[in-house]
């Protein structure tokens, strides 16, 4: 895939593009979507967080591969630092039941931010013809490490729905409070360009996975879908491409 380059993305993101509606929600945002780069297989968008004045992110793209390599792929720790863009390491700290982890996770960007780590619960399940997959920040269960700023607020939702047996379509809905005194106007366009890179990774790795085996992935949904209902709306409502 071939992305738009860091400086169209920085001043997009500072002087704005192509608005969508806001999805019929009760959350933390108060604008527009903001519409990034969009494609007939793919969409990039994000909008304001009312409490910390950063982002919040939606994608989604047509993959050719199987739902469930998706779920193979995000649970597969060791991997995490090929895709996910300045990760250092991962490590699953406890698994909690058959779809509920507490993972460890590190990233190192470049200069003015500094080291940050992440605690992250995560849980998967199956609904809606496709794999959900939940994580949030639980930054209290474990200790702060010396060097790294703990990340403290972070939600993520990631959705793949057969499209057909080597046909998927990946959504993703999620932000990151960032835990550091950085001013929003370098931490906003550096969040995209991270999640833009991460994404683009994602999409060239992921083709080598093979289906997460049933046992590992057909999990009733939670009584309770948390974040998973936000990005759900916004399926549900955001003009973007490839609607049935």
């Amino acid at each position: 895939m071939s992305w738009k380059p860091l400086v169209a993305l920085v001043l997009a993101l500072l002087n704005g593009v192509q608005t969508a509606p806001a999805a019929d929600d009760t959350g933390p945002v108060a604008e527009s979507w903001r519409i990034h780069w969009q494609r007939h297989d793919a969409v990039f968008a994000s909008r304001p967080l009312i409490s910390s004045g950063q982002r919040e992110y939606f994608a989604q793209l047509q993959l050719a591969v199987p739902a469930e390599a998706m779920l193979a792929l995000l649970l597969d720790t060791a991997a995490v630092p090929s895709w996910a863009h300045h990760a250092t390491d991962a490590i699953v700290l406890q698994q909690l039941s058959g779809n509920q982890f507490l993972v460890y996770s590190r990233y190192s960007p470049p200069w003015p931010v500094s080291n940050r780590d992440l605690v992250t619960k995560s849980r998967h399940w199956h609904q809606d013809n496709g794999i959900w997959l939940q994580a949030e920040a639980t930054p209290q269960l474990r200790g702060q490490s010396k060097g790294y700023l703990r990340v403290r607020q972070m939600q993520t939702c990631w959705f793949a729905q057969r499209m057909g047996p080597q046909q998927s379509r990946l959504s993703y809905l999620g932000y990151i409070d960032d835990p550091g005194s950085v001013p929003n106007f370098i931490v906003n366009p550096a969040q995209a360009a991270v999640l833009n890179t991460t994404l683009d990774n994602l999409i060239n790795i992921i083709q080598r996975y093979e289906p997460a085996p049933a046992p590992t992935w057909d999990f009733s949904a939670p009584l309770e879908p948390g974040y998973c209902q936000r990005l759900r709306q916004v399926i549900d409502h955001f003009p973007a491409f490839g609607k049935d």
